[in-house]
């Protein structure tokens, strides 16, 4: 069966999260669905598609990537297969690029690096337009403060501080490539992480950490700490899902 490289972006205000679950709209059951039109349900219905990684109902992409197998005798190329899921799959999600690649290319297991990126936004009043995909930090956030404490969770550590209640990952052990805080204006503010792979909400409760000690409530040093405890009760708040956007994918050739 040929295997096929997709390109997505989508809202993830609009979906409960990448993985199919029962009664709701996700990522890769609204593409099972729009293939079920496309292929009819009886080739569908053996279809699985496998994505980069899980994202949480609620987080954005910019370039998730995922890979199908389909049907030797499905008589559609690349450019109408990417043109029919994008007309009958939701508005919330487009598929930017659709490549026919080797069987070995796995969109899970041959990941590289991802990066993540959170958005915050620095102001008292509402966030307007950048609130659909930007936290808005109401007290005053110190940068300098938490630039620092960031580069802290570089590195190979144990994050079990850092995952929510119900992980079920075999193990808490994740190497950080990059994570750094960059002022984009004024107000914006990025987290940017890179890594091979993250826990559940790891990056969102890094975030949620690293505003805490932006407005003075921990120290940049807590950060040490709080990793070797390896207690989720140590680490700050989980930051909205709406803030975090999943950017890119690199693979290995």
């Amino acid at each position: 069966m040929p295997r096929f490289k997709l390109l997505l972006e989508y809202n993830g205000a609009d979906f409960s999260g990448w993985q199919i679950q029962p009664g709701r709209t996700t990522v890769q059951g609204e593409l099972e669905r729009g293939l079920g039109i496309i292929l009819g349900p009886t080739a569908a219905g053996r279809l699985k598609i496998v994505g980069s990684g899980r994202t949480d109902a609620g987080v954005h992409a910019l370039a998730q990537v995922a890979h199908v197998d389909l049907p030797e005798d499905v008589d559609l190329d690349t450019f109408r297969l990417q043109g029919a899921l994008n007309g009958v799959t939701h508005s919330g999600l487009a598929v930017r690029q659709v490549q026919l690649v080797d069987e070995s290319f796995d969109a899970r297991h041959s990941a590289h690096v991802k990066c993540y990126e959170y958005r915050m936004l620095r102001r008292h009043a509402r966030g307007g337009v950048r609130e659909a995909s930007a936290w808005v930090v109401k007290s005053n956030l110190d940068i300098a403060r938490m630039i620092p404490a960031a580069r802290l969770f570089c590195g190979e550590h144990d994050f079990s501080a850092f995952r929510a209640a119900d992980c079920n990952a075999t193990t808490t052990v994740r190497t950080v490539e990059v994570c750094e805080v960059v002022r984009r204006d004024e107000e914006l503010v990025s987290l940017v992480v890179h890594g091979r792979g993250f826990l559940k909400q790891m990056i969102r409760i890094i975030t949620g950490t690293l505003v805490e000690i932006g407005c003075g409530k921990r120290d940049p040093e807590d950060v040490s700490r709080i990793l070797k405890s390896k207690d989720r009760s140590q680490a700050g708040i989980t930051a909205p899902a709406y803030g975090l956007t999943l950017n890119w994918v690199h693979y290995t050739d």
